[in-house]
């Protein structure tokens, strides 16, 4: 089986996130978590939790052209540390 590496949100597109966010970009939403399941942090690689506000934004992880570079909504802890997991480690 070929390994594999799950690697979290790069935090700089967190931070240009939330500053168009500051900017009233319609694209980016800050939003309160409501369940305890169906908000996944992409950069702490843990659901939020009821309660906590998360940004809401469009991102394309791959840095090349590609057919699967299409951008897709991914939710971030604003001040999110980000998780570090070992190969073959899938997110909790």
């Amino acid at each position: 089986m070929t390994a594999f590496i799950v690697r979290p949100l790069d935090v700089r597109h967190v931070a240009a996130a939330a500053a168009r966010y500051e900017h009233n970009d319609p694209e980016v939403r800050l939003v309160e978590v409501t369940a305890p399941v169906g908000f996944p942090c992409r950069v702490t690689l843990a659901w939020a939790q009821p309660g906590e506000k998360v940004l809401l934004f469009r991102h394309n992880p791959f840095n090349a052209a590609s057919p699967y570079a299409e951008r897709g909504p991914v939710f971030a802890r604003p001040e999110g540390a980000p998780k570090i997991l070992e190969i073959d480690e899938l997110p909790a």
